[in-house]
């Protein structure tokens, strides 16, 4: 087994490995029960560790180092894209709206285009909107 990925806390491992299971491959993270008992223990075990065999390693790098996409889940209105990225709610606006006591935004979900650079909102499947 090879290490492929370092992370300080248990958690920060849940999307490397979900993206690595989900591309096949055999991922275990290492120390992550014990960090999850004594989070300050970090530095000294070296994080939690993530192992892939020996033959997958370079395969498993490649896929960490690569940005996540959306890809093929949404469709660009403008331009019809597959290639989009969930943009998330900048600090400023969610700091704005929690200072006015405004609810944060969860019906709608704004997206980026990466092809054409335009941006749009999507309504989230399942999530009651003032519009019903």
């Amino acid at each position: 087994m090879k290490t492929v990925a370092t992370y300080s806390m248990p958690a920060e491992t849940h999307v490397p490995l979900s993206r690595l299971h989900d591309a096949g491959i055999d991922a275990v993270a290492r120390d992550d029960a014990t960090l999850q008992l004594n989070w300050m223990w970090s530095n000294a075990l070296g994080g939690v560790k993530i192992d892939v065999p020996d033959d997958q390693a370079d395969v498993a790098r490649a896929l960490l180092d690569s940005e996540p996409s959306e890809d093929g889940v949404l469709v660009c209105p403008h331009c019809g894209s597959h290639d989009l990225a969930v943009a998330p709610l900048r600090p400023v606006s969610a700091l704005a709206l929690l200072i006015a006591q405004l609810p944060l935004p969860s019906a709608k979900v704004r997206v980026h285009c990466r092809d054409c650079g335009r941006t749009h909102d999507v309504r989230r499947i399942g999530v009651p909107t003032d519009e019903n």
